[in-house]
């Protein structure tokens, strides 16, 4: 386990003990007295974790708190506040910013799986974090905004209405937000859309009860490997003076642990914190799944550009030489496309573009690729075809282009003007004998781009296939 750990604790004895159990977990650990000194450490040299005391100066430590959560840096350490065993100060300190809370004196082994948890929440928010930054500079992501929306929260529990007080008094207060279900993985909404935001499952077991704790760690490790619940917060019921169950569902990954006893406000806060933190995530993650997107499409037609392109032809002739599985590839041009954006402008220009690659996707297969390579120039590729099929299907497609004009809006004219649009095509085949011995993709798209030019000097209009 590796992290940077900072300790912030007045009493000596304390602050020894727990460097002491932090070190032995091979950690790198700085100790210190004082809120002055942590702030000052911070800007230097800015932690993983705070370990705080909350104890010796509340009212500056929840100050500490509060700054440090309001703070816009990228690396902000998480906090875990100790405190006295007063619910009361929980609640403050979770309020004021603080990830956790511990008091002294707790179970060591606990204590670093809870150490070992934060440092892993760190790493999968990182994963996520830093792909988009580096993308913000080229504009493939906006900076993340998280948008709530409302929440799922789903528990599963073998005692239902029996269960704690402050679960119940949370589903009596936001009922449209959570529904109860049987301790099981396949409760009767676990496909459902949006998926759940949060699976809080129950481990308490009393003695008529076949809940154990190997079937809670197995109901965890299953829920996680479902696609639909992969990225949902899980939130452990673990009965009392459980220490080592509540450690392994830490490591096992639970996101957090709460007990019977636990107040209403202090799960309420939990619960939302989960919640928020998951939602930030699914929005990052789609930020990042945008910005993968634009970099791989035309921005203008929608279709893949170049970039997805070239490496597509490289599978695809891997494939052709290890599963014996020939492509086609086809060079589309439009004809006298430079005439018209000369007349009539650059936005009809766009508009033809637009209808061209429209009719090109819609003609091919699902798993054939269409890409924009250039400014008229198209390119497809048609898997595991041979020249006849490439052909019929080379033909298919300038049909679609030339006999049915396209619609096009007009400056200044009310109703779109009908434009006739023509496309020359090149083909060019790669059989598995040939891409075993001579093909490259290059030589490839060079015998296509032969094939084209052999399309433009007969005439236009027509397709032409290169030799094999």
């Amino acid at each position: 386990m590796s992290g940077q750990i900072l300790i912030v604790e007045n009493s000596a004895a304390h602050r020894v003990i727990l460097r002491a159990l932090l070190d032995a977990a091979r950690l790198s650990v700085v100790g210190l007295a004082s809120l002055a000194d942590a702030a000052k450490s911070l800007k230097d040299c800015p932690p993983d974790i705070v370990f705080l005391d909350t104890t010796s100066d509340t009212k500056g430590a929840v100050a500490f708190l509060r700054k440090l959560k309001a703070s816009r840096k990228a690396h902000r350490p998480d906090v875990v506040a100790i405190i006295d065993d007063d619910p009361a100060q929980r609640i403050a300190a979770l309020q004021a910013g603080a990830v956790d809370v511990m008091t002294r004196g707790g179970d060591e082994h606990l204590l670093l799986a809870r150490v070992r948890r934060i440092l892993r929440q760190r790493e999968e928010l990182a994963d996520i974090e830093t792909p988009l930054e580096s993308m913000m500079p080229f504009g493939f992501a906006e900076p993340n905004v998280a948008v709530m929306r409302k929440a799922r929260v789903v528990v599963l529990s073998a005692r239902q209405r029996l269960m704690m007080p402050a679960m119940l008094d949370q589903i009596s207060k936001q009922p449209q937000q959570y529904e109860m279900h049987q301790l099981t993985v396949n409760f009767p909404t676990a496909n459902d859309d949006p998926p759940a935001d949060l699976i809080v499952i129950d481990g308490y077991a009393d003695p008529h009860s076949t809940t154990s704790p190997a079937h809670i760690l197995r109901m965890m490790s299953e829920l996680r490997s479902r696609s639909k619940l992969r990225h949902a917060r899980q939130m452990i019921i673990v009965p009392p003076n459980s220490p080592d169950f509540a450690a392994l569902t830490l490591d096992m990954g639970a996101d957090d642990l709460v007990t019977d006893n636990i107040r209403s406000d202090e799960l309420a806060h939990r619960i939302q914190y989960l919640i928020e933190q998951k939602q930030k995530q699914d929005t990052s993650r789609a930020h990042m799944q945008t910005g993968l997107e634009a970099a791989v499409r035309d921005p203008l037609t929608g279709l893949f550009n170049r970039r997805h392109a070239m490496p597509h032809l490289d599978a695809l002739l891997a494939k052709a030489t290890t599963q014996h599985q020939g492509f086609a590839l086809l060079m589309v041009d439009i004809d006298h496309f430079k005439s018209v954006n000369d007349t009539h402008g650059h936005p009809v220009g766009d508009e033809i573009l637009i209808s061209v690659a429209e009719r090109l996707r819609n003609g091919v297969r699902t798993d054939d690729m269409v890409a924009r390579i250039g400014g008229e120039e198209f390119l497809i590729a048609l898997s595991d075809t041979s020249g006849d099929p490439a052909l019929a299907m080379a033909e298919r497609l300038r049909g679609a282009i030339s006999d049915l004009p396209f619609d096009v809006s007009l400056t200044g004219i009310g109703a779109p003007v009908e434009f006739n649009v023509t496309v020359s095509i090149g083909v060019a085949i790669c059989d598995p004998p040939s891409a075993a011995t001579r093909a490259t993709v290059a030589t490839l798209l060079k015998d296509a781009d032969e094939a084209l030019y052999l399309s433009k000097s007969q005439g236009r209009n027509t397709v032409s296939l290169a030799p094999v």
